[in-house]
C-alpha cells in the first residue's frame, strides 16, 4: 500500500468527503477515510451526500452526471455548481496531485452555494464553526 500524506508533516484535523449519491464514498473512499482516521487521531470528518429525494440516480448516469443534475436543480450560482462538478471530476478521476488551491476553490464554491441556500430558505447565519 502506498503511503498516504497531504505534506507538510502536521496532523490533518478536518476531511470533508462529498459524494454524488449515497454509496459513493462508502465505495469510493471508505477505506482512505478509515487509514486517515486511524493515522491522525482525533480527525473531525464530515461526510456530505448531494443526492436529494425526490432525484434518483439513473442507471446511465455516471457519478458526475449525477453530481451536475442534483446540483443543477438549486436555485444557486450554476457557475458555482459547475465548478463543484469540475473539481469532483478532477479529483476523483485525475491523476493530479488535490492541492491547496483545488481545496480553496472548492470550499469556496461549498460556501456560495450553501449562502445562497440558506438566502433563499430566509435563515439566519450559524455560529462560526472553529478551524
Amino acid at each position: 500500500m502506498l503511503p498516504l500524506g497531504f505534506g507538510g508533516g502536521s496532523p490533518l484535523g478536518r476531511l470533508l468527503a462529498i459524494g454524488a449519491h449515497s454509496d459513493d464514498l462508502e465505495i469510493g473512499c471508505g477505506g482512505t477515510v478509515l487509514a486517515l482516521t486511524r493515522a491522525n487521531p482525533g480527525l473531525a470528518v464530515h461526510w456530505v451526500v448531494l443526492a436529494a429525494h425526490g432525484e434518483p440516480r439513473r442507471e446511465s448516469d455516471t457519478p458526475e452526471e449525477h453530481l451536475a443534475r442534483v446540483l443543477g436543480r438549486l436555485d444557486v450560482d450554476r457557475r458555482a455548481t459547475r465548478r463543484l462538478v469540475d473539481l469532483f471530476v478532477r479529483a476523483e478521476f485525475s491523476p493530479h496531485v488535490v492541492d491547496a488551491a483545488m481545496k480553496d476553490e472548492a470550499i469556496d464554491a461549498l460556501v456560495r452555494v450553501r449562502d445562497e441556500l440558506r438566502d433563499s430558505a430566509g435563515l439566519a447565519e450559524p455560529a462560526e464553526v472553529p478551524a
